[in-house]
């Protein structure tokens, strides 16, 4: 079983599409795959983890509220705090009517990177194990075929050179829209 574990806006959609390109069973619906506690289908997150087969893979946003299972292999995201921040403003925008226009001063993403650097601490604290590895977002869209080779190597199957090919070219910082959108438009990669 694999675990993809991350905060939201850090490439857990990402990695997960990767994942999908490598073969993997992917829970969830693709581009996303909401990640398990926010889909009613999988209301029992602990018991659906303790339930996925070798090559079957999940994705959890709240890491430290769910038990993962000692066998799973781990991927776990992160992202510049301030980028993440940035990315999650501009989510709320687009997805939550009550923020469409209203304006969020600077201070709200300082806020949230304070926040973010404290959730990404717990998060690599409790991920200290074996078998997991680490995935930086500015990594997985600027160096997709290095981050595809070292994931293959981790999960022990997949071509990377196919893998890469579903990242889409932007810098972390700046794609103009909202990237899930789009893909969702464009259809699944076979």
């Amino acid at each position: 079983m694999i675990i993809v574990l991350g905060q939201p806006r850090t490439g857990t959609s990402l990695l997960m599409q990767m994942l999908h390109v490598a073969g993997a069973d992917c829970l969830g619906e693709w581009p996303a795959f909401e990640p398990l506690e926010l889909n009613p289908a999988f209301a029992d997150v602990e018991a659906t983890l303790a339930t996925l087969g070798e090559n079957q893979a999940a994705k959890v946003n709240w890491y430290p509220l769910v038990d993962v299972p000692d066998q799973a292999t781990v991927l776990y995201t992160s992202r510049n705090a301030v980028q993440q921040a940035t990315s999650e403003q501009k989510m709320m925008k687009a997805t939550l009517p009550v923020f469409a226009n209203r304006h969020m001063p600077g201070s709200w993403i300082d806020d949230a990177a304070c926040r973010i650097v404290l959730h990404q601490e717990q998060m690599v604290d409790a991920t200290r194990r074996s078998n997991s590895m680490h995935v930086e977002f500015g990594a997985m869209i600027l160096e997709p075929l290095t981050t595809a080779r070292r994931v293959v190597e981790h999960i022990g199957f997949g071509d990377p050179g196919h893998i890469a090919k579903c990242v889409v070219p932007r810098l972390p910082n700046c794609y103009a829209g909202m990237l899930e959108f789009d893909l969702m438009k464009t259809g699944a990669p076979t």
